[in-house]
């Protein structure tokens, strides 16, 4: 039990490691392990993601990771659970280490060439993005809606702010073909303070402006 739990911390901070190392949000890990893009996360999809950093993880120790981040036990992970788990994750100094080449070589149990794509191309994140807020703006004036009455509509949990979810719902609401790349860039314009939610004064400010 202890050996599962150690290695599992293990494998998290790897995790944690290998975003770090390649400049990977929350945001854009969160969308990668949600394969069929439900906008939550399944144990098998977080447990796919795992076996990449390290292949040996048993399916009892995937579960176990789950449930560290299942906070809610509903069985999926949102993006809340997600994000908010993998900033507790305390990465071990690179003092631990013995050599470089051993701290290389936990960042690199991460398949590169599969992390590397979701840096996508900064000039093709813009587009998107500005693509998606118009659309937005266009149902808004068409429709006349008021603005704060759309972001309550889509604060499901109340709590004032809009996270990646209540954000896809409503941006998907309005345009069914927007892509994930296309949400989460457009969350990313939104989100001005980098808090990973938009108040309702970001939520004003994008769409007025």
């Amino acid at each position: 039990m202890q050996a599962a739990d150690q290695h599992v911390t293990e494998v998290l901070q790897k995790l944690k490691m290998a975003m770090k190392h390649y400049n990977i949000s929350n945001i854009d890990g969160y969308f990668k392990m949600d394969k069929d893009n439900n906008f939550v996360i399944s144990v098998s999809e977080f447990g796919e993601t795992l076996k990449q950093v390290d292949p040996t993880l048993t399916a009892y120790e995937i579960q176990i990771a789950f449930d560290r981040f299942d906070t809610n036990k509903s069985g999926t992970l949102d993006f809340s659970e997600f994000s908010s788990n993998i900033d507790k994750i305390q990465i071990p100094d690179a003092k631990t280490y013995t050599t470089k080449e051993q701290l290389q070589e936990s960042q690199q149990n991460v398949s590169k060439s599969d992390l590397e794509k979701l840096q996508n191309d900064q000039a093709q994140l813009q587009t998107a993005a500005d693509r998606a807020i118009n659309k937005l703006k266009q149902a808004v004036i068409y429709y006349n809606i008021n603005l704060y009455d759309l972001f309550r509509k889509y604060d499901s949990t109340k709590d004032g702010v809009l996270d990646i979810n209540e954000f896809a719902r409503l941006i998907l609401q309005m345009e069914p073909n927007l892509e994930i790349t296309d949400i989460i860039a457009a969350f990313g314009k939104f989100d001005t303070d980098q808090s990973y939610s938009i108040s309702i004064s970001e939520f004003q400010d994008a769409i007025k402006n």
